[in-house]
């Protein structure tokens, strides 16, 4: 009986992580999109958002949500985010 608690919390665990990693793969892969999405408005070319670590997507959508830049702006803070990859 303590060998199947056992086995059965073990079990539940390692099904848990799986989900909790494919939801991570799954914001990433969005991230990722929306990234490209203002590279593209942008006019930013030639870079992969699945090149940039998750600290670079989230800074650069933090950059484009943000109304305290103009597009220009914009562009140039990713563009050093992008350079210092």
């Amino acid at each position: 009986m303590k060998r199947t608690l056992i086995a059965m919390t073990v079990v539940g665990t390692l099904l848990g992580g799986a989900a909790v990693a494919q939801t991570m793969d799954e914001g990433l892969t969005m991230l990722e999109t929306a990234v490209s999405k203002e590279f593209n408005q942008l006019g930013i070319q030639d870079v992969d958002p699945m090149s940039l670590d998750l600290a670079q997507l989230s800074t650069i959508k933090g950059i484009v949500g943000s109304s305290d830049y103009n597009d220009s702006e914009k562009k140039s803070q990713i563009e050093a985010i992008i350079a210092n990859n």
